[in-house]
């Protein structure tokens, strides 16, 4: 984590959405707020099961060209990934992963990739996700904050600089107000959110905090509502205006770990 900032990032968020062993030995007070904080939005490490994958390339490889290079060089990189992979081929592993997740509240898909080489800007199909090309998705780029809006077919990638990724969340749009994505995880959130139920114009979430903490929790309010107030007993929460493309943010203070949030609509 004392690397380039960028290098975290995209470590951490494969090694935390794969559900791989999650690691580091830096000592925190070595490390500036930038890397702890790149640190906790992959912890915890997401829980995994093995099945059956049917039959594989091996001509290619999957593991991180990043260990044991002391500088950004992406001649480096070429290196280690090996000659079978080259800049502007699509290799069948190692940059592009698209990982669906399922609760009883919500299915997302959480799209990464990962410039192992450099990338430019790209468009990629929703079939190649997994998903359903006649609808529409809400996207949402975690480590940028940013809502990306409605994207319908495919979703535009932009260019990545060697060593850096980009994390997106995907969820089929509905027609009332509904859950985007939060930053307390790099996952959009399988960690902190634990139920959502929307009824009588009101939308709760039942959220498992990090005590003492402020996390961002993203929503998208389409035409015909009207947000009217947020509610948390005994925490803090500020709610942003609703902006001209939907979203609306509420920052929740947690001072304890279960919290109720109740959004209210007309």
């Amino acid at each position: 984590m004392k690397a380039d900032p960028e290098w975290g990032k995209s470590k951490v968020s494969t090694v935390s959405l794969g559900g791989g062993t999650y690691m580091f030995s830096d000592k925190p007070e070595d490390l500036d707020q930038e890397r702890i904080y790149i640190l906790q939005r992959g912890l915890p490490s997401l829980e995994t099961y093995p099945m059956e994958s049917g039959q594989m390339h091996t001509d290619h490889p999957t593991y991180y060209p990043y260990d044991g290079i002391d500088e950004n060089k992406e001649e480096d990189a070429m290196y280690r990934v090996g000659p079978r992979v080259e800049p502007g081929i699509e290799s069948p592993f190692s940059t592009l992963w698209a990982v669906h997740f399922t609760k009883d509240w919500g299915c997302w898909c959480v799209v990464t990739r990962n410039a192992l080489w450099s990338l430019g800007e790209s468009v990629v199909g929703f079939e190649k996700l997994g998903l359903d090309p006649k609808k529409t998705y809400l996207a949402y780029d975690f480590w940028e904050k940013k809502f990306l809006g409605e994207v319908k077919e495919g979703l535009p990638m932009k260019a990545l600089k060697y060593g850096s990724c980009q994390v997106i969340s995907l969820r089929e749009k509905r027609d009332e107000p509904q859950f985007v994505a939060s930053t307390r995880h790099v996952s959009m959130d399988a960690v902190s959110v634990k139920n959502i139920e929307w009824k009588d114009k009101e939308l709760t979430l039942t959220l498992d905090c990090v005590e003492n903490t402020s996390e961002t929790y993203s929503f998208f309010v389409p035409e015909g509502y009207k947000f009217e107030k947020a509610e948390c007993e005994g925490e803090e929460a500020k709610a942003s205006e609703v902006g001209s493309d939907g979203l609306l943010e509420i920052e929740v203070s947690a001072k304890k770990k279960d919290v109720d949030l109740r959004l209210k609509f007309n």
